[in-house]
């Protein structure tokens, strides 16, 4: 398979799976415990954007374009997944019990 083929569909699937497992894991989360997947998500969406910075200022590595587009394109799954699984939360309803 063509490398840049293989590059692109891993750069359109990683993030479809993403989106697609985070909206799972909030479907599949107990009622009261619903909120922790959006949460996780933006948490690690926030480490995702830091991490260049805190390694720059630590001088491991140094920042250049692609790791700031890297860097913005995870983010943006990672957000995406984030808010696409808060609305998922926020609609999700409690099971009745009778």
């Amino acid at each position: 398979m063509d490398s840049i083929l293989l590059t692109n569909l891993i750069r359109i699937g990683v993030p479809i799976i993403v989106i697609a497992a985070s909206i799972f894991w909030t479907m599949k989360m107990s009622y009261t415990r619903r909120l922790i997947p959006p949460v996780t998500l933006a948490i690690f969406a926030a480490a995702v954007f830091l991490a260049p910075y805190i390694l720059e200022w630590m001088n491991g590595s140094d920042r250049d374009l692609e790791t700031v587009l890297l860097t913005i394109y995870i983010t943006l799954t990672l957000m995406l997944s984030s808010v696409l699984s808060l609305i998922t939360a926020l609609f999700v309803k409690k099971k009745e019990t009778n």
